[in-house]
């Protein structure tokens, strides 16, 4: 069962999406750091090492998106969506239906 909320970035390894990151891991969110590399951004936050949770995918490809949710899903986290109506909490399949 997932019990830790996360945020979810695409583009995270670098450039405007390894800046989000940077300002979400600071204010304390678990990440879920999406690229086609996989890999972390280069700026860590100061202990926030395992609030970083990368996962390779590409966001092209709708298979990868489940791939990756379920990925995160399975490392303990939550996944929540954030839509114009508001912020709904919800699980992977949300997105597929």
């Amino acid at each position: 069962m997932s019990t830790r909320p996360c945020i979810v970035v695409t583009g995270a390894s670098r450039g405007i999406g390894a800046a989000i990151v940077q300002v979400l891991a600071t204010a304390g969110y678990e990440v879920g750091c999406l690229s086609r590399s996989g890999a972390l951004p280069a700026w860590r936050a100061p202990g926030g090492e395992g609030r970083l949770h990368a996962v390779a995918m590409d966001v092209t490809d709708r298979a990868s998106w489940v791939g990756a949710l379920v990925a995160l899903q399975a490392r303990g986290l939550k996944i929540a969506a954030d839509s114009k109506r508001g912020r709904i909490d919800c699980e992977y399949w949300f997105f597929f239906r």
